[in-house]
This record gives structure tokens, sequence and C-alpha cells, in this order.
């Protein structure tokens, strides 16, 4: 499973980050989250915070020395994981 999360414009200041909770009905407790920031590039890093079935957090962080007001395009992929216990 994979797919886009787009955020909206809001500003975000240098060095801050903030929790993206994504809602995904294929994600199950076993599997592991990957994201990576498609676009604007050499702005932002992005990571997992954690995960659950049924959603993960994605935490975008801006690494410039300013405050940035930009929808960034973040792309994630769901690896399967073991059997759910």
């Amino acid at each position: 499973m994979h797919g886009s999360i787009v955020t909206t414009a809001d500003a975000l200041g240098a060095g801050l980050e903030v929790a993206i909770r994504v809602n995904n009905s294929f994600m199950r407790s076993v599997d592991i989250p990957i994201v990576a920031v498609r676009s604007p590039l050499s702005k932002y890093i992005a990571y997992i915070q954690g995960s659950q079935s049924g959603y993960f957090d994605v935490r975008p962080k801006n690494i410039t020395g300013g405050c940035l007001s930009e929808a960034v395009t973040i792309n994630f992929t769901i690896l399967r994981g073991g059997e759910d216990a």
C-alpha cells in the first residue's frame, strides 16, 4: 500500500514540526509505515512518530532557518508485517 499526503500551506517556523494523523484502513498494528518528503525538497524532513491498526502519525519538520508557508507532499508506503496477534 502506498500513497501521498499533502499538507495545507500553514506557516511552520524554523526548526519546528507538526503532528499529522493519517487514517488508513489498510494499516495493521504489525505493519511498518515509511515516509519521505517528495516536495519541496531540501526544506523539510518527515518521520513516523507512531502507528497502530487504522492509522499512523507523521511529523514533517521545517529544517530551514526561516518560517515557511507552503504545502508539503509526503509519500508513504506501508510494509506488511507478520500476522496480527
